[in-house]
């Protein structure tokens, strides 16, 4: 699922990224250059289908990409017997965002990094049932939309004073349309309401059906049910969104100037909009339906546009078809020079599947060294977290399989990396009292001191799981005394909670500062008055911890030693070392 949700995620954002781009370049040069609406309306269109498709074009396998494979698999490993396997090339890079690539020529390659997306997968599964209901919802409205324009049409009754020279298609009225349109695919229509036929006569009633011919002759029904379709999908995208916006707004407008060419007369065809302007909504009704109106505020441009017909030029289908074309293959050919490579070879590599998961772990908890052997040999990706469960390395500590770690290590598995709820190998060495592994871990490049979110750091996880060997060891090896973590407090405040005097002691000769303050855990006195611990605070306060050092907690709640102690022995002794409040 890891797969998936990396590529759904990357593929939006390339999608994003690719539109907006579009965006802004069509937006600028329509204003400096102010083609018209026909062309206008078409490089709309073009622009729609370049979003829609140029990310799948940006998918890239891995026969396109020759440096792909060798940083996302590892060197062959002999079956292991005594000895650990060789170590190979580390593939921990591969977890993160591939950088560009070194050799001139090779096109830039991303994919966002599968341990963000495995932080964030929660939030992501969201999103997704959030964009199922939305598509579904969609399709309901696309579905109930095209029944409505079939029972119009069935119950629509034919209109015969209109000159079927200009018009060949069949006119219809109906009693329940709202609007003007044209409905219909293979057999397109236009549809009257029964209003606008009582009100208007011909004459009047000709711009309007002339205007719905021409969404008709340029084949909008069409473009806009494919529109409709795409928005089951993109119905989120802003981008999508927007170049509809687009395209309906030129189209209307170049129907208005084909309309009002074949009548010769802007001002009739103005008039005609404002006639009309009286009786409709100004929202498209139906899925194969073209709306005369978009917004009530399009009206006065459009107008304004009719208005100077004899200065507005009518572009040819040569024009229009070169203007698209060019369009079309300068930002295809861009893409292609510049726009970032989504690889799945490397995507893939670097994702586990549920069941690959499963199975890794299930080696791992076996002690099965072939299996793994030939798990990695087959390029498995070692460092991608499997949810709930933690890196291989992780798993490979908590179950205290010392073979297994050296060969995950030897095969490049990081030792640093940490995973959502799971910490990182040292945290779970500490946590789970592996003294062998720790040192393994150390010798191999642990980091002592990095901070877990949720968590804390390997000294304070093994002060808070009472395992004093493992602190007095991380001690020993240099982790910092000091070092704290949201949520998770210091190393003192760790012994201060557990009442452990020894550690604190230890913690206390190695320079931990006894009044050290943490925003979110305040400070080692306050919680050693809170659990209740004397003797703690007692130490405490004769080393040198302020007894009137209070901290604010939970917006405006003031936390001291006095006021969160425990009991009326702790009360006592820290009103006699001179606690005030």
């Amino acid at each position: 699922m890891l797969f998936e949700l990396t590529l759904f995620t990357t593929f939006t954002l390339h999608h994003l990224l690719i539109g907006s781009c579009l965006i802004l370049l069509l937006t600028a040069a329509t204003r400096l250059w102010r083609p018209s609406a026909e062309l206008q309306s078409w490089i709309w269109t073009t622009a729609f289908a370049i979003c829609l498709l140029l990310p799948f074009a940006s998918l890239i396998s891995s026969a396109e990409s020759p440096a792909a494979a060798p940083a996302t698999k590892v060197a062959q490993i002999a079956e292991p017997v005594m000895e650990a396997p060789p170590v190979t090339t580390g593939s921990a890079a591969s977890a993160q965002t591939a950088p560009p690539a070194p050799e001139g020529g090779d096109k830039f390659q991303w994919q966002l990094s599968p341990l963000w997306i495995s932080e964030a997968s929660a939030g992501l599964h969201i999103l997704l049932l959030v964009w199922l209901l939305g598509s579904t919802w969609r399709s309901v409205g696309v579905v109930l939309s095209i029944r409505r324009t079939r029972r119009l049409v069935r119950a629509a009754v034919p209109y015969e004073d209109c000159d079927k020279k200009r018009v060949p298609c069949p006119l219809l009225v109906s009693a329940s349309a709202r609007a003007p349109m044209a409905a219909g695919l293979l057999k397109p229509v236009i549809l009257l309401p029964q209003s606008f036929v009582e009100r208007f006569d011909s004459d009047r009633l000709a711009p309007i059906i002339l205007h719905e011919w021409a969404h008709i002759q340029r084949r909008d029904l069409w473009v806009g049910t494919l529109q409709e379709l795409v928005a089951i999908v993109f119905w989120w995208s802003p981008v999508m969104r927007l170049i509809e916006r687009k395209i309906h707004v030129s189209r209307e407008l170049a129907c208005d100037m084909r309309a009002a060419h074949v009548l010769e007369s802007g001002k009739q065809y103005a008039q005609s909009l404002l006639d009309c302007a009286e009786l409709m909504i100004t929202r498209r009704q139906n899925l194969m339906a073209m709306g005369l109106f978009s917004k009530k505020k399009d009206l006065a441009a459009r107008i304004n546009a009719v208005l100077k017909l004899k200065s507005a030029k009518k572009p040819k289908l040569l024009t229009t078809a070169t203007a698209c074309t060019v369009f079309a293959i300068a930002s295809l050919g861009a893409a292609q020079e510049y726009a970032p490579r989504i690889d799945l070879a490397i995507m893939k590599s670097n994702a586990l599947s549920r069941v690959e998961g499963e199975r890794l772990m299930g080696v791992i908890r076996a002690n099965d060294l072939p299996a793994l052997t030939e798990m990695l040999n087959s390029g498995l990706e070692i460092n991608t977290p499997v949810l709930g469960e933690g890196t291989a390395l992780i798993e490979a500590v908590r179950h205290n399989r010392h073979e297994i770690a050296e060969l995950l290590i030897g095969a490049g598995a990081d030792v640093n990396l940490s995973s959502p709820g799971d910490g990182n190998p040292m945290i779970t060495a500490a946590q789970h009292n592996r003294m062998e592994l720790a040192e393994l871990l150390y010798q191999r490049g642990a980091d002592l001191d990095t901070v877990v979110p949720r968590e804390g750091t390997p000294l304070i996880v093994a002060i808070r799981a009472g395992h004093d060997d493992m602190a007095e060891q991380l001690i020993e090896w240099g982790a910092d005394v000091n070092k704290a973590a949201e949520w998770d407090g210091s190393p003192l405040i760790a012994a201060a909670m557990n009442g452990n005097l020894e550690i604190a002691k230890r913690l206390h000769q190695q320079g931990a500062d006894v009044n050290g303050v943490v925003s979110t855990d305040e400070t080692p006195l306050i919680n050693a008055a809170y659990h209740g611990h004397l003797e703690m605070v007692s130490f405490l306060v004769e080393q040198g911890a302020d007894v009137n050092l209070g901290v604010m907690a939970n917006g405006n709640e003031l936390r001291t030693p006095l006021n969160r102690a425990r009991n009326n022995a702790v009360r006592d002794y820290l009103i006699h070392a001179g606690a005030t409040e």
